[in-house]
């Protein structure tokens, strides 16, 4: 890889970078997606919203991992 300019070192942390950026956005969509089929206030809405993009992956998990309230259906 370096006959070609690329350090090693330097590919991989790119890769990793991809991967958190891809699982945030994972994170975050699925976190969403959740928030839209439980019964929440339009007050919480947001300030889920703005917790889950402020606060890239440990945001969606605190959404996550609370305890959801019953499924609008």
């Amino acid at each position: 890889m370096d006959s070609i300019g690329i350090k090693l070192g330097f590919l991989i942390v790119q890769i990793i970078n991809i991967l958190l950026l891809a699982g945030w956005i994972g994170l975050a969509i699925y976190a969403f997606v959740r928030m839209r089929r439980q019964s929440l206030t339009e007050e919480l809405r947001l300030l889920w919203s703005v917790v889950i993009v402020v606060f890239p992956i440990v945001g969606a998990l605190a959404f996550l991992l609370r305890k959801p309230k019953e499924a609008v259906e």
